[in-house]
């Protein structure tokens, strides 16, 4: 009998906490749990919205995450100026084009 691709991953965790102190640190790590066989799991981020800075900072210039382990990376320092909050998407998508979506709050 082979297992058919019909599930969508979803996170292992309701919610995920997190702090970033430095530049180009690994500051939270996502996971998601597909119960297909032999599935693999992508991550992706949306940005949803953005209120840093009245919307002057990208999504690209503050954090990306691995495709492959979800694992955040902060790329920006973070200033006194720097106010604010980001609201993120994150999907899992496994080989089915299943996919699960979890929101993210960043606060600055």
């Amino acid at each position: 009998m082979r297992d058919i691709n019909d599930k969508y991953p979803e996170f292992k965790e309701e919610t995920y906490l997190a702090s970033v102190s430095s530049n180009n640190e690994q500051f939270l790590t996502v996971e998601a749990i597909d119960p297909d066989l032999d599935d693999s799991v992508t991550y992706a981020i949306e940005l949803v919205e953005n209120h840093v800075n009245n919307g002057q900072i990208n999504l690209q210039t503050v954090c990306e995450i691995n495709q492959k382990t979800g694992a955040f990376t902060f790329h920006s320092s973070i200033y006194a100026s720097v106010t604010g909050y980001l609201t993120l998407n994150v999907s899992a998508t496994d080989k089915g084009k299943y996919y699960y979506l979890w929101r993210i709050y960043f606060v600055f």
